[in-house]
């Protein structure tokens, strides 16, 4: 088996998308495929993947959503990439709720939460989820760990949202020591990090994996052995990278997710994202099967980079590595380009550590040195 989820579900959305969604079934239908004619996996494998770059260059090419989307938005956010994103329905669409809930969240916690409220939905997405349980929240957004751990302090606030970098940070600096749990996103944590946050903080710490377009694919939570899969609204198929064929769960391979809700035209979205189960649960994301890279919980999509270095007239080399607490992002250019790291920063977000001129640079590369499988 090759995938995790009800495919009775799938065949289910594309009756729904057939009678209720009529540009997205003319889409596919001119591509080739007559949903109505899927009636197994095997039919369900001629739909071409959508993968992230052709959604951005369809947005540009018909603004703001492609078309596919016709519903009255609750939220519209934009990822890197661009990719324009929205918010048809508050708690159902994101369902992080339940990420917080198997964590162990609850009414009597006070939540600090430290992803962005503007622009991108990571913020808005923790937000609702502990308005969903009752749970009192502060919205620090992007803020120094410094500024960080006195609001902790201040409000002795038990529990967090937002990466392991910038959780570690804060926690270092927290005088009162009072979280106990956390909940993490958009960066690795291995188990020698878990044990690290236990022992030194006293906190316990769970990750999940989700995106901007579809919400929580899968959570760690108490009395999990890995992260559990949402298969209420997910079926994610396990492909081979290298031939988009489906492959072992136990192997290596491209998460492709189909969000089941007629509304919204994610059918077999290819993540980029490299991964591997035990089972039916997701045992972590390892890398990426692109070039793409995500740094310090930011994705830098390759051909935005790409289109970045076109712009400034430049060949680019950018290196990402880690060292115990921080991402860093080495660059080479081929030639010398004014105020490059402010322009880098406005248009990723990201502080570059180094750059160098190495003039004989012949084409555009992006090189993750960090060590995943481990």
């Amino acid at each position: 088996m090759a995938f995790v989820g009800n495919f009775e579900k799938v065949l289910g959305l594309l009756k729904n998308i057939y009678d209720n969604n009529r540009f997205l079934y003319e889409f596919l239908y001119k591509k080739g495929i007559d949903i109505l004619n899927i009636n197994s996996y095997d039919d369900f494998l001629k739909v071409p993947l959508l993968r992230k770059s052709d959604l951005s260059k369809m947005q540009i090419e018909l603004p703001p959503f492609a078309g596919f989307v016709y519903s009255k938005p609750v939220k519209i956010f934009q990822s890197p990439g661009p990719i324009n994103n929205v918010k048809l329905e508050d708690y159902e669409q994101y369902r992080f709720y339940k990420a917080l809930q198997s964590a162990g969240f609850n009414s009597d916690d006070i939540v600090v939460n430290s992803f962005g409220y503007t622009v991108s939905p990571a913020g808005d997405m923790f937000d609702e989820a502990c308005r969903y349980l009752n749970i009192p929240v502060f919205p620090l957004g992007p803020t120094p760990s410094e500024k960080a751990a006195e609001i902790v302090d201040t409000f002795s606030a038990t529990a967090f949202i937002g990466t392991k970098t910038f959780l570690i940070k804060t926690a270092e600096l927290c005088k009162k020591k009072t979280l106990r749990k956390a909940y993490l996103i958009a960066e690795k944590m291995s188990e020698d990090d878990r044990k690290k946050i236990k022992d030194l903080f006293g906190i316990d710490a769970f990750q999940g994996y989700g995106t901007a377009e579809v919400g929580l694919i899968a959570t760690e939570g108490l009395g999990f052995s890995h992260m559990k899969i949402d298969t209420e609204k997910i079926f994610i198929e396990h492909l081979d990278p290298n031939n988009c064929n489906p492959t072992d769960l136990e192997d290596y391979g491209e998460a492709v997710v189909t969000f089941i809700d007629h509304r919204l035209p994610f059918i077999r979205l290819a993540t980029g994202d490299l991964v591997s189960y035990e089972g039916s649960f997701l045992t972590g994301v390892y890398g990426r099967v692109d070039s793409s890279v995500k740094v310090k919980g930011v994705f830098i999509h390759y051909w935005d980079f790409e289109n970045f270095c076109n712009e400034n007239d430049m060949k680019c080399k950018m290196k990402i590595e880690h060292s115990d607490k921080n991402d860093i992002i080495n660059i080479e250019i081929s030639r010398g380009v004014d105020n490059f790291e402010g322009k880098f920063k406005k248009r990723f977000g990201l502080t570059v550590n180094n750059v160098s001129i190495v003039s004989n640079l012949d084409k555009n590369e992006v090189s993750d040195l960090r060590n995943w499988k481990n």
